[in-house]
Parts: structure tokens; C-alpha cells; sequence
């Protein structure tokens, strides 16, 4: 699984584009290019680009937290901690009192969801002939 990590107010959350992250997408926003669609046009309203963002990273920060307790893991410097020793994710809700209100941030977050999207949906499946007779191939798409 490919992670990647935001920090907001000195604690490092980690980002997972999981199956989860997608049904959760395709169920609020049709399909994940027509949230990126609507994220990136100008014309769209500054409210709704509000809420994509915060429930799509909000999403990407569970599934996140979710992938690293699940599989125990090694905790990290700044991480997202509870009392407990698990990593906790932000609500949305919660997501709109730590972003920033200016462009660039706003920006930044965008790119970081893009960005986390983009490395979750690259393929790296392999294939190979274990126990049987080898036959040289190994495919990789």
C-alpha cells in the first residue's frame, strides 16, 4: 500500500487511497474524476470545493490511520496518537478548523489528495510460476 502523509498542526496524518477511499468517493461523488473535475474548475463554488476536500482527505486520513492499525504498524515521530497507541484520524468536520482558508492551503491539500489518488491507483502486479515448472516468464503490468 502506498502511503503519503500531511502535516496540519505539527501532527503527520498518513494518506491511503484504499478500496474504502473509492467506494466512499464513487458513492458521494459519482466517480473520482468527476470530483477531481470539480475540484480543479474555477467556476465551481468555493463552498462545495470545501467539502470534497475535507471529506476526501478526511477519507484518505482513515483509511490512513486504518491501514497502519490494522497491520501494527511502527508509530512514527508526530504521529496522530491516541491514549490508546492508535493513530486517529480527523472528521471532516473537524478538517474545516485546522485548514486554512487562503488559496495556497487549500492548493496544497488539493495536491497532496491528487497526489495520494494518483500513487494509490498505479498497478504493480506480478505474477510468477512457484512450485511449477519454470518457464522464464514473469509479467508485471
Amino acid at each position: 500500500m502506498r502511503i503519503s502523509f500531511l502535516e496540519i498542526e505539527g501532527n503527520k496524518y498518513p494518506l491511503c487511497f484504499s478500496l474504502a477511499t473509492s467506494e466512499m468517493i464513487t458513492e458521494k461523488y459519482k466517480n473520482i474524476e468527476m470530483m477531481k473535475k470539480n475540484l480543479n474548475d474555477k467556476n465551481f463554488p468555493i463552498h462545495r470545493k470545501i467539502n470534497i476536500v475535507c471529506d476526501v482527505l478526511a477519507a484518505l486520513m482513515k483509511s490512513g490511520c486504518d491501514y497502519y492499525n490494522i497491520l501494527n504498524k511502527q508509530k512514527y515521530d508526530n504521529a496522530p496518537i491516541d491514549q490508546n497507541g492508535k493513530l486517529t484520524a480527523l472528521k471532516s468536520e473537524q478538517l474545516k478548523y485546522c485548514i486554512g482558508m487562503d488559496k495556497e492551503s487549500i492548493s496544497n491539500i488539493v495536491n497532496k489528495i491528487d497526489e495520494c489518488i494518483t500513487n494509490g491507483q498505479r498497478k504493480n502486479i506480478g505474477a510468477s510460476a512457484k512450485g511449477k515448472k519454470k518457464r522464464g516468464k514473469y509479467f508485471k503490468g
